[in-house]
């Protein structure tokens, strides 16, 4: 039989004692099958992508939530053994007393068993085998995969609003800028049209026409 990390670790720690797999509860074997597969997607995710930790843990959630889970088994049901779906069986059919907020009874049943079955391959060191089975279950289940870029796209979504929002705010500025301009242009121009409409009557010889640009201008103020 293969060694694999559970070996190692009990060698590691001086833990000889052999327990028969048999006896081994199918809600411990959800337990330690829990880890075991969160720790494969946690590695896989982050040799996949260098990315913020926010945006692995997403990712990872996508793939360990018990409808994740439950969906995965209609994939690895045909391909397991009789020994694996002995264990898969007897994890989907456990009696527990918790029960996942954002799942339904039938997919944590399942998804208990998926977890039951990783405890199982990884107790009995069969490493090889156990990393087999996550590989065709993550690489297969397609509406995981599609949330997957969901997430990927999140970070670039809001990079794009952002840098849309200071593109839009620059070309406010430059309207108001414009706008500015055009008020002080036709100001100036209204400025010079006064100027030279009065220096013509003020040469002018009728008095009277003169005396009638001043009252109006004096209206208007």
């Amino acid at each position: 039989m293969e060694k694999g990390l559970n070996a190692y670790i009990k060698e590691k720690f001086g833990l000889d004692h052999e327990v028969d797999i048999r006896t081994v509860s199918p809600l411990t074997l959800a337990y330690i099958g829990d880890g075991i597969y969160e720790l494969i997607v946690r590695s896989v995710m982050v040799a996949r992508t260098n990315t913020r930790a926010g945006l692995l843990h997403r990712q990872t959630s996508q793939l360990v939530k018990a409808e994740a889970q439950s969906k995965m088994m209609d994939i690895l049901l045909p391909e397991l053994t009789p020994e694996e779906e002995s264990a898969y069986r007897r994890g989907r059919n456990a009696k527990s007393s918790t029960m996942a907020k954002n799942a339904s009874i039938g997919d944590y049943r399942r998804a208990t068993g998926f977890e039951a079955l990783m405890g199982y391959l990884y107790l009995t060191d069969q490493t090889a085998r156990l990393v087999e089975l996550v590989n065709l279950a993550i690489n297969t289940y397609k509406p995981g995969e599609s949330k997957y870029a969901e997430a990927h796209n999140h970070h670039g979504e809001k990079h794009r609003n952002s840098h849309d929002h200071q593109k839009n705010g620059k070309d406010v500025h430059r309207q108001d800028h414009l706008s500015d301009e055009s008020v002080n242009t036709l100001s100036s121009h209204r400025l010079d049209e006064r100027d030279a409409k009065m220096e013509g009557l003020c040469n002018c010889e009728d008095s009277e026409q003169f005396q009638r640009f001043n009252d109006d201008q004096k209206e208007i103020k």
